[in-house]
């Protein structure tokens, strides 16, 4: 998904100017299980957690839905 995001304009917070298709070619290649969700907060601290359910909600806008 980096090389997605290196296409677009620098990321800024909150941003979601990813291409539907190019979401839809990488959310096409995960294969279902668990997974790790990792962000930083808006004032930079890192938080991130195990989540056992990840899928493709919308892409547009680009959502997904994980639990």
């Amino acid at each position: 998904m980096n090389a997605i995001l290196e296409r677009t304009s620098p990321a800024q917070w909150g941003s979601t100017e990813i291409e539907s298709r190019a979401l839809r070619q990488v959310l096409g290649h995960y294969p279902t299980g668990v997974a790790i969700v990792t962000t930083r907060s808006a004032e930079g601290r890192a938080v991130g957690l195990t989540i056992n359910s990840f899928a493709s909600l919308s892409l547009d806008p680009a959502l997904v839905l994980w639990s």
